[in-house]
């Protein structure tokens, strides 16, 4: 399970206090103590910033909870939109309740999301995944074609009573599509915020690494992290108010 955001930059803080020591344990004895009193200063400026943003996990554990809603009610769209053409009733009913629905996913999707999950290999919603909205706009439409396949396989003697009723829940289900289309803007803005928050991430973690192999990172980067901590939060809490593909599967 990936972490929680503000839970990554919490313990990326706190192990910036243990690489500044690190630093001072492979230095030259001459310097030692004299890097030994900058390592404690920085490590009483940086743990109150841990310990900041270690408070904030709370909206890690909220976001995982919006995503777990999320995650249900589109996996049961999805499911509904695939089995249309099973049967009458999954003709008749399944459309009616993605329909029934979709004003609760939406919903759950207007929830603000304050935190993200970090991807540690790769950011793998910004670019190449499939925003929330474009993704029921695809179960609107994979749902018109299940609807006519229903149709297209139905008995002869059935089928004008079986197209009204296939042209009437299609055009539901288009109608529906058109509406997501409206909405996938927030889909953009949502990657937008998502790419800043892993940035935040890796800029940090890569600060990080050097601070135990160069004097200058040793020097500064502490410094620099403790001042950008605000900066950060406040990218941070941007209200993200979609979900990519990444968060939902």
């Amino acid at each position: 399970m990936n972490r929680g955001i503000f839970a990554t930059l919490s313990s990326a803080y706190f192990e910036t206090g243990e690489n500044v020591f690190y630093y001072v344990s492979y230095s030259h004895w001459i310097f030692k103590p004299f890097l030994f009193i900058l390592a404690i200063g920085f490590n009483i400026i940086l743990i109150p910033v841990a310990i900041v943003f270690w408070s904030l996990k709370i909206f890690d554990i909220f976001g995982k909870l919006v995503n777990s809603i999320r995650r249900t009610i589109l996996n049961i769209m999805e499911d509904l939109s695939n089995n249309i053409s099973n049967s009458f009733f999954s003709f008749i009913l399944n459309p009616i309740i993605i329909v029934f629905l979709s004003p609760f996913f939406i919903l759950s999707l207007l929830i603000p999301k304050l935190s993200s999950d970090v991807v540690v290999e790769q950011v793998s919603d910004i670019g190449d995944g499939a925003g929330a909205f474009r993704r029921l706009n695809e179960i609107s439409s994979n749902g018109v074609e299940e609807i006519f396949v229903y149709l297209r396989y139905s008995n002869i003697l059935v089928k004008p009573f079986i197209f009204m009723i296939a042209l009437f829940l299609s055009f539901i289900l288009i109608c529906l599509g058109y509406l997501f289309i409206l909405f996938l803007p927030l889909d953009w803005i949502s990657k937008l915020v998502e790419s800043i928050r892993q940035f935040i991430v890796d800029f940090v973690n890569n600060k990080n690494y050097y601070i135990k192999y160069n004097i200058n990172s040793f020097l500064f980067t502490p410094i620099l992290l403790v001042a950008l901590a605000p900066i950060f939060i406040l990218a941070i809490l941007i209200p993200k108010f979609s979900s990519s593909i990444s968060d939902i599967d």
